[in-house]
């Protein structure tokens, strides 16, 4: 019997669970099991460490490249065979899993002792340049900015991308030459401890 939309039970929310509960879970347990394993502080504490890298991350792009020409060239072909769902939908949280392996291991093995103080910056004023990209993409994709969604080609957002990370970054270096940390790191934190007291110390 072919499975229908009716039988797929995608109008019981099945969706939801199959399509957001279970990845969500699946992401959070594995990265506790990677990081009781001990690969981020030495990745040489799994034997075959490359090849098991090296192996998820293949067959990761090689399904979403699957995917990815289904929803081009397929579209209109409704995805009712529920091993088929899951097919669609782990994918992600595999390729995901890939580039970690692969970048924890080169980041151990080759980069680990130089300095990356342009991502360093960054990363002290994360919320700061989380909130500034928002505004940026806001104000060029979106109605009240210059309304360029679904404007450009892939290849061409690439562009937008690469020059906003150049921005912040030269706006995060210049900053942090005069302060410790970014504009709404710092408004977060003064708001934290003027909003809640600080707990005392215990007398006996």
């Amino acid at each position: 019997m072919q499975e229908t939309y009716e039988s797929a039970g995608l109008h019981k929310g099945e969706v939801f669970h199959q399509g957001l509960l279970y990845p969500t879970l699946l992401i959070m347990l594995a990265g506790m099991l990677l990081y009781r394993s001990g690969i981020f502080h030495n990745y040489r504490a799994w034997r075959y460490y490359w090849p098991v890298s090296l192996t998820v991350l293949g067959v990761g792009l090689l399904v979403n490249y699957l995917r990815f020409y289904h929803w081009t060239y397929q579209y209109f072909d409704p995805v009712t065979n529920i091993w088929k769902g899951w097919l669609f939908t782990f994918p992600k949280e595999l390729l995901g899993l890939g580039y970690i392996l692969f970048f924890n291991g080169v980041y151990q093995k080759l980069l680990k002792t130089a300095r990356f103080k342009i991502i360093s910056n960054v990363g002290k004023t994360a919320l700061s340049n989380y909130i500034l990209q928002n505004i940026l993409l806001g104000l060029v994709f979106y109605g009240y900015g210059l309304g360029q969604f679904n404007h450009w080609s892939r290849f061409e957002v690439l562009g937008i991308v690469a020059l906003i990370w150049v921005i912040q970054g030269a706006l995060s270096a210049l900053w942090l030459r005069k302060y410790p940390q970014g504009p709404l790191e710092r408004l977060w934190r003064r708001l934290t401890y003027r909003s809640f007291e600080e707990p005392k110390a215990v007398t006996k």
